[in-house]
């Protein structure tokens, strides 16, 4: 299992990862953790992700599947740590520090 707490604005975003299950929690919520199928997903951050999805109805769904089939396609937690850590970096999320298998926090 890997934990990861971003910054973003204010919130403190976790995110954790065991095996391939990613769960995303949030300060604001009471920092509950969920799968992406209950986050709420931006159009138009989907729509810049994937730009065949523009005009389709069920865009939601399609941009869900293609996370979960792109995290299958990844080896081990780290690998999908990285992943995600690239992907939210461009949005202004920063990675603040991580822990691995309940061992101490690491500072980025």
């Amino acid at each position: 299992m890997i934990e990861g707490i971003f910054l973003f604005g204010s919130d403190v975003i976790r995110i954790r990862v065991e095996g391939h299950k990613v769960e995303f929690g949030n300060t604001s919520y009471g920092a509950r953790l969920s799968t992406i199928d209950r986050l709420q997903l931006s159009k138009q951050g989907v729509e810049k992700q994937f730009p065949d999805l523009i005009d389709n109805p069920f865009w939601r769904d399609e941009a869900i599947r293609r996370f979960k089939e792109n995290i299958k396609s990844l080896h081990g937690e780290k690998a999908i740590m990285k992943y995600i850590k690239e992907d939210l970096e461009p949005h202004g999320y920063v990675m603040k520090r991580y822990h691995q298998n309940g061992y101490r926090e690491v500072k980025v």
